[in-house]
């Protein structure tokens, strides 16, 4: 394994690794990276703040091993560090369609997986603690219902196997 660290995706029996490397290419090889140069950019911009997030505030979280101080975290993440990035989210969002399709263009992107995703697992792993960061968001929740009802994400969702996240 290169850099002896997951992910790795091989290709023709060459490895390689680092997961946002790994993103761009499957999104660029399955025409997940938008329509043209200024989709692109606006999905890079969401992944980088999923990256900045996850690096500056979710890694303390998650590698919390005292209960309480981990709810404490969650209480903060959701009321100080989320509410900023939410609001930023919704407006790109909004710019689209009025917030009412894709996030970007008239076809599933890979911004459109990668906020899903982050939705669903921060919905599962802060939501049971009563930390959901996306309470009250209606234009967001409504995104992840629309992404949740694609057929082959339900499918997934349905075939996956149950953990904890």
């Amino acid at each position: 394994m290169p850099l002896e660290a997951l992910p790795v995706l091989e290709i023709d029996g060459k490895k390689f690794c680092q997961s946002i490397a790994i993103v761009h290419y499957l999104a660029r090889e399955f025409g997940l990276m938008g329509s043209n140069n200024m989709e692109a950019l606006v999905i890079e911009e969401l992944l980088e703040i999923f990256t900045e997030i996850t690096i500056k505030h979710l890694m303390k979280m998650y590698h919390e091993k005292d209960h309480e101080k981990k709810v404490d975290l969650m209480k903060t993440i959701k009321e100080t560090v989320m509410p900023r990035y939410i609001a930023f989210i919704e407006e790109r969002l909004k710019e689209n369609n009025g917030g009412k399709g894709f996030y970007v263009g008239d076809k599933v992107s890979v911004a459109d997986l990668a906020l899903y995703n982050t939705m669903f697992n921060l919905k599962k792993s802060m939501g049971k603690e009563g930390q959901d960061p996306f309470e009250g968001s209606n234009l967001l929740n409504a995104f992840y219902e629309r992404v949740a009802s694609l057929p082959n994400i339900a499918a997934w969702e349905k075939a996956r196997p149950q953990t904890d996240m």
